[in-house]
């Protein structure tokens, strides 16, 4: 309520309040449908919504919402479909790659920067996590896909995943970094690889689901149940 309609809630009740809160809300849900619909349109042009810039790949100077390839990180990018390709897993590249001190994507994009990363930042080198999620993304094969995640409302900004039905996928948006042969070879190792995880691995939600965010980079952290029980128990690691 705004101190210029000059309510004071202090002295009781006022007629008027409850209008002018459903007159407000009206005015945020309408503000928010407008720029759910410019952005629409602009992901179903192909458009890069988000701040982060995939690694491999840059703004275009001249349009910041297209890609333009990084040579030298394409290069790493394709050198990691390559491996996985070949049937190498996913910690098995992270480690070769920190063995051969590539920087990883978050170093890598803050040293084009000229910018210092946090002195405890969690990204510091290839993980296995950073490995399968760049070679399941489709980003590389010259695809765009937005809207994966929603606020429950105008009223509430948290997130949740929509279902991929809902999400907007606009093709041949940039230049691939992947072609086709090497990413559908990739894809199949990877189906075959969570067909094997699932298999050794209970189903379960992890009692702190979606609640614990990492203090460095500030997004959700995973759940990871080992399938080895140590002691009295089983254990699992975030």
């Amino acid at each position: 309520m705004a101190l210029s309609d000059g309510i004071d809630t202090e002295t009781g009740e006022n007629d008027i309040m409850p209008f002018l809160n459903a007159m407000n809300d009206y005015y945020l849900k309408n503000l928010s449908d407008r720029i759910k619909s410019v952005l629409t349109a602009k992901a179903k042009d192909g458009q890069k919504l988000s701040g982060t810039v995939p690694y491999g790949y840059d703004r275009n100077p001249e349009e910041h919402t297209r890609l333009i390839v990084d040579d030298y990180a394409s290069g790493v990018v394709k050198r990691i479909f390559e491996l996985r390709a070949t049937g190498f897993g996913y910690a098995k590249i992270a480690g070769l790659l920190n063995k051969e001190e590539i920087l990883p994507p978050r170093l890598y994009y803050f040293q084009r920067q000229n910018r210092e990363t946090g002195r405890n930042d969690c990204t510091s080198t290839w993980k296995d996590i950073t490995v399968k999620t760049l070679v399941n993304n489709e980003i590389y094969i010259g695809n765009t896909i937005a809207f994966k995640k929603k606020s429950i409302s105008h009223r509430d900004g948290r997130t949740i995943t929509r279902d991929e039905s809902e999400w907007i996928r606009t093709q041949n948006t940039h230049v691939p970094i992947v072609d086709t042969t090497l990413w559908e070879k990739v894809q199949l190792i990877n189906q075959k690889s969570k067909g094997r995880a699932n298999n050794n691995r209970e189903q379960q939600t992890s009692l702190f689901s979606k609640l614990l965010v990492c203090a460095d980079c500030q997004t959700n952290m995973s759940y990871n149940a080992s399938i080895k029980n140590y002691g009295k128990g089983r254990y699992g690691s975030y």
